[in-house]
């Protein structure tokens, strides 16, 4: 089972498996919360998920398949990795939906309502994977940023 997680063709390293066991203890968690907080969600390709501009309550953790993140009709990102957040900026600022999140293919994903102060004091571990995966991302943004800023000077 754990090398159907990560896939057979990879290699499992100890970090790996730690790091399964810590989302899937986060998991479990979630799990046995309410089903008024949280509920696994089946979307089919080009499905939305939320999008861009509406209130935001929920964020997720994509369980299989790819979400795409469009600004407009414009796809600016695509999560693919099992076990990552999305959807947390809205609900962290509080604000309306800045992006529209898709399914790119048949996505399950695991719906969560609470707020990120219920989260800081009952799980931790959950919260930072929440700011790993935020830190993780903006380096990723800052990267690209910086591919195209020396790409357009030459």
């Amino acid at each position: 089972m754990l090398l159907e997680f990560l896939g057979k063709d990879q290699e499992v390293t100890k970090r790996d498996i730690k790091e399964i066991y810590q989302s899937l203890l986060s998991l479990d968690w979630m799990m046995e919360t309410s089903s008024k907080t949280s509920e696994i969600k089946i979307f089919q390709p080009d499905e939305i998920i939320a999008r861009e501009g509406s209130p935001s309550t929920d964020w997720y953790i994509l369980l299989s398949g790819r979400v795409g993140v469009y600004k407009k009709d414009l796809k600016i990102t695509e999560f693919t990795q099992k076990g990552m957040v999305f959807g947390e900026l809205s609900v962290i600022l509080n604000e309306h939906r800045t992006a529209t999140l898709k399914a790119v293919v048949r996505s399950e994903v695991l719906c969560i309502r609470a707020s990120l102060e219920d989260l800081i004091k009952t799980q931790p571990d959950v919260t930072r994977k929440i700011i790993v995966n935020l830190a993780e991302r903006l380096a990723k943004t800052t990267n690209d940023l910086s591919s195209v800023s020396r790409t357009g000077k030459e």
